[in-house]
């Protein structure tokens, strides 16, 4: 879902994972969260997205840069290696 927002896109996500506590210390609404894990939560949610779409669009545009810096290849690599000497000669 980062590579959506990376892009200035919207999400939906599900609650208690990874990817809401990611959209909570993005700290402006990018997207919605379902209330549950069926149709009716999916379908919510989906409404809530439609009734907000331009304020959730253009904070995901908005942030896109900035998520963009903080989530790609390069980052990965250096959070996975860093005080390993792996990456020293780079």
């Amino acid at each position: 879902m980062f590579e959506s927002l990376g892009l200035g896109r919207m999400v939906i996500a599900s609650r208690d994972s990874w990817m809401e506590n990611q959209m909570r210390q993005i700290g402006l609404p990018v997207g919605a969260l379902m209330p549950s894990y069926d149709s009716e939560g999916l379908a919510a949610t989906m409404s809530e997205c439609k009734a907000n779409a331009v304020r959730y669009a253009d904070n995901a545009y908005f942030m896109s840069a900035y998520i963009r810096r903080r989530h790609n290849a390069d980052e990965w690599m250096r959070c996975m290696f860093q005080d390993t000497g792996i990456l020293e000669n780079e």
